[in-house]
């Protein structure tokens, strides 16, 4: 199913055997010429003559005469360009290999055994449960869902799977504030992941507010007077704080902090007084809420019914809202694994006893029960950091286990879950696709499984990293509930299209289907269309534009290739009786070779990582085709031979760009 590959790796052994036959062992690397001008492939020669200490050229030179002694059938001629060894192939043949292979096996074109059936595990998303998804959290949801089906198409036996991060101080205090509303007999209306969030910003001003209270109380007593509630802040109490004279470092950091909370819970009055008043009021009947918190936090790590099918309730509420909007998207999960049933079950337990046997675990003091991994010991040790990519001169802080109550911090659970996915779900490599600013915790957690002598493990225990998004215009806080959400940027995508769409003769039902697609599918281009390790910078504008490097123009010329293809309903495009002659020309050519690509990239993108590779590709099979169609007529070609050689040409561009579509996650439209 990878007939250029297949090519490509003759022609790599060849160049390889003439090299070994001269004692020459060197990495040897088939690149794409710039130029058709140039030939279609390239081997230079500038690094091994660098080693040789001889003229590339003259290496060149006669590395292809001895290759021109070879047979090899796909080659029709081999040129010397500087230390470039140029290959033009034949494009009679080569077109007739890539076309054939392409139209023998439509769906299954793309796929390959590269990966030979290893079972693997991506976990994407993972957002908290207590917040909608936002712009930000979809593009790893993208990268995630994308990255999966491409390790599919290479052979890869795939699940998708998403953390719920459920234990912990923010489930339950947003569970406690939901609880509250409930009692009370309020529903919400709105959508509950995005009124989950609204409770979850207001619990946690709250209970920021009483923290620096009683801090701040501690310094200077006399401030408890002008406090009227201890979860908010009133005008007279913050008046008097502004005003009172203390020069302490102290008191002036908390003064900081007093008035940026109080301008998050007045932003958050003024956006949504009502359940403001509301929430406020029922948190205020408890006496001491960090205290509550801290206590129902604990409850919830031991399966305490009193608290664990409220945190449930609360979390399973907002996940529905996530997977309704992940779903617009087409983006689905094999499983949901659960925080709390890895405590509960008792793995994190036996995680931190395993590592406590290994003798890198110490306490920060005798009498206390905070435990503490000691990393770079075990590292240094061991002569790890060249392995691990890790800079001598830089030192990996230790990990901190347990708290001082003992409970475990949420490092260790997450060694617990890499653990379960070898150990339990039996997976053969696992992805983590995490944002860039969790490499050090991703680390030790690698090395934490080294330390538990699961060095395989840790071998195939890999951070896909990415950056975050940045919008145009737009700013996030999730603590002011301040969220640019992916429903709402696809709403408004979704409005922008239906607006280009106005005059089309399409039905409203059509035009609210494309709307969507075209809407889904520019927003997942633009996500995917920056490596990984760069911030996507987001412009509604730009990300509709139906102009090249865009979803809506890829999206057009399948539709365009599927318009040509709708009018020609009785021609039968027989690979077999086609004259490949006729696809010899530079247009033709070209997308030829772009088609035969597609396997290759595929494999390309396993092996670096790297999901814009697919979306480059896309856009250049995409402005190849749009060059072929202006210069090659299709439809209107009286030479009937010559009609049914390009239709198979266009056919095979259509096959091609519907697999890599499907494959980024975006629909394929055939009107548009």
């Amino acid at each position: 199913m990878n007939p250029l590959g297949d090519l490509l790796s003759n022609l790599q052994s060849a160049v390889k055997n003439v090299l070994e036959n001269r004692n020459i062992k060197a990495e040897v690397r088939i690149l794409k010429t710039p130029s058709p001008e140039l030939g279609d492939f390239s081997f230079p020669t500038f690094m091994i003559a660098k080693e040789l200490r001889k003229d590339p050229s003259l290496l060149a030179k006669s590395i292809a005469d001895e290759l021109k002694n070879l047979e090899l059938p796909l080659i029709e001629d081999i040129k010397i360009v500087g230390g470039y060894v140029n290959f033009f192939l034949n494009r009679k043949i080569a077109a007739e290999k890539i076309l054939k292979t392409v139209l023998a096996d439509p769906e299954n074109y793309g796929k390959s055994n590269y990966l030979k059936k290893l079972k693997i595990m991506v976990e994407h998303t993972s957002v908290n449960p207590i917040a909608p998804i936002h712009i930000g959290n979809l593009r790893n949801s993208c990268i995630g869902d994308v990255f999966a089906n491409v390790l599919e198409m290479a052979g890869g036996i795939v699940k998708r799977h998403f953390y719920v991060d459920d234990v912990g101080r923010q489930s339950v205090m947003t569970a406690i504030g939901y609880s509250l509303l409930k009692n009370r007999g309020i529903k919400p209306d709105m959508k509950p992941d995005l009124w989950m969030g609204i409770i979850y910003a207001l619990m946690n001003a709250f209970l920021t507010v009483q923290e620096l209270k009683e801090k701040l109380w501690k310094i200077v007593p006399e401030t408890m007077k002008y406090s009227e509630n201890k979860y908010y802040i009133s005008e007279k109490e913050l008046n008097f704080i502004l005003k009172y004279e203390n020069a302490s470092e102290e008191f002036k950091e908390l003064k900081k902090e007093i008035v940026e909370w109080n301008n998050v819970l007045k932003s958050l009055k003024e956006r949504f007084p009502k359940l403001t008043e509301q929430l406020l009021e029922e948190t205020s009947k408890i006496r001491d809420l960090k205290g509550y918190c801290d206590e129902m936090t604990k409850k919830y790590e031991k399966a305490d019914p009193e608290i664990k099918d409220l945190v449930r309730e609360m979390c399973n509420i907002t996940l529905n809202g996530i997977k309704e909007t992940l779903n617009r998207f087409g983006i689905h999960f094999d499983s949901f694994d659960w925080e709390s049933d890895l405590v509960w079950s008792g793995k994190v337990e036996k995680v931190l006893k395993a590592l406590e046997s290994s003798g890198y675990v110490y306490r920060e003091s005798e009498s206390s029960n905070v435990k503490i991994l000691d990393l770079e010991r075990y590292i240094s040790e061991h002569n790890l950091k060249e392995k691990l990519g890790i800079s001598e001169d830089f030192e990996i802080p230790p990990l901190v286990l347990t708290r001082s109550d003992g409970t475990t911090l949420y490092p260790t659970r997450d060694i617990a879950y890499a653990v379960w996915k070898f150990e339990d779900a039996r997976f053969d490599r696992v992805y983590n696709v995490i944002g860039a600013e969790q490499t050090l915790p991703q680390l030790q957690i690698n090395i934490a499984l080294r330390i538990m002598g699961y060095d395989k493990w840790a071998d195939n225990f890999i951070h896909f990293k990415y950056e975050l998004v940045q919008l145009v215009g737009r700013k996030m806080s999730g603590r002011r509930a301040q969220y640019v959400t992916a429903d709402e940027v696809l709403e408004e995508a979704i409005k922008n299209v239906k607006e280009i769409l106005k005059k089309s003769p399409y039905s409203e039902e059509e035009k609210e289907k494309i709307a969507e697609e075209v809407g889904v599918g520019a927003i997942k281009y633009a996500l995917l269309n920056v490596t990984p390790l760069k911030p996507v910078i987001f412009d509604m504008k730009k990300i509709l534009d139906m102009k090249e490097n865009s979803g809506p123009f890829i999206q057009y010329n399948y539709a365009r290739a599927c318009s040509i293809l709708r009018k020609v309903k009785n021609i039968e495009i027989n690979p077999d009786s086609i004259n490949y002659d006729f696809l010899t020309g530079e247009a033709e050519w070209e997308l030829i070779k772009s088609i035969g690509e597609f396997p290759i990239k595929i494999i390309n993108i396993v092996d670096e990582m790297r999901l814009e590779i697919l979306t480059n590709y896309m856009n250049n099979l995409a402005i190849l085709f749009s060059k072929f169609y202006e210069k090659r007529p299709v439809l209107k070609v009286e030479n009937e031979e010559l009609r049914k050689a390009r239709l198979a040409l266009v056919k095979a561009f259509q096959i091609t760009l519907r697999n890599a579509l499907i494959t980024a996650g975006i629909k394929p439209l055939e009107k548009m």
